[in-house]
């Protein structure tokens, strides 16, 4: 049975990695790194690890805890440029309606917490589970297991989505219900299909809809 909606946050819920390639391109200017272009930036970003660890393969040798400062420095600054993808508040909404649970789980920082406040969804979830709450980074379960847990449901009662095979990965890890992968971030259709996603949509009006017609099955 369908109890909750795990959702991933970058490329899923906020259309953030022109955003991000900004705020990376910021922090290496200032600490003597190197700007990637915006299609190596997107190479990376599209395996879905964490911030940390995109600066350590991006900016080898340099001092990653000043450019993770600078970068959360940035995002402080121009926070108001980030957009959320169309529909996130209905399609919220709706699901909680619905009775279920929804949780969330990134790669990037506690600043997760910023972002959903400045989109007016953070009271929306039951969960919110950051790279700096888990050891493992997806496709590692771990961060899945976690929201499922403190969404108050099995994780075979939840359904992992993103927009990165290794959202997909955590959720098929995380024995979740099923999983759905979402175009409108960086990967794919062809990518998410075989990546492994049960299910591939292009916005998250159509999760939406595919909730819907989960939970009658």
């Amino acid at each position: 049975m369908l109890k909750a909606v795990i959702f991933d946050c970058d490329g899923t819920l906020v259309n953030s990695v022109s955003f991000f390639h900004a705020a990376h391109s910021y922090a290496a200017e200032q600490h003597g790194g190197t700007v990637p272009t915006f299609e190596q930036f997107h190479a990376v970003a599209i395996t879905g690890m964490p911030l940390h660890e995109m600066y350590e393969l991006l900016q080898p040798g340099k001092d990653h805890e000043a450019m993770l400062a600078a970068n959360g420095e940035y995002v402080r600054a121009h926070m108001m440029e980030m957009k959320s993808f169309s529909h996130l508040q209905e399609t919220l909404q709706e699901l909680i309606a619905m009775g279920l649970t929804v949780g969330l789980v990134t790669g990037g920082t506690h600043q997760v917490h910023d972002i959903l406040d400045h989109h007016k969804v953070k009271g929306h979830f039951s969960s919110i589970v950051h790279a700096g709450r888990i050891q493992k980074s997806k496709p590692d379960p771990e961060g899945f297991l976690l929201a499922a847990q403190e969404c108050n449901v099995l994780p075979s009662e939840a359904i992992m989505v993103g927009d990165t095979i290794a959202d997909i990965g955590a959720g098929k890890n995380g024995h979740a219900l099923a999983t759905i992968g979402v175009t409108h971030g960086v990967s794919t259709r062809k990518q998410l299909e075989d990546g492994g996603a049960d299910y591939v949509v292009d916005s998250l009006d159509e999760v939406l809809t595919l909730v819907k017609k989960l939970i009658v099955r």
